[in-house]
């Protein structure tokens, strides 16, 4: 029990990693895409 709890915790942090991985890289994508069009 112990030891899937730990494996439990380490597959929540890695999914969470992930996402905000994710999600910064849609935030990055749309700030670049707002300087292009203010280049533009």
């Amino acid at each position: 029990m112990n030891l899937f709890h730990y494996q439990y915790i380490i597959f929540l942090s890695i999914c969470y990693e992930k996402w905000n991985f994710v999600f910064v890289m849609d935030y990055w994508l749309n700030i670049s895409d707002q300087c292009d069009d203010t280049v533009i």
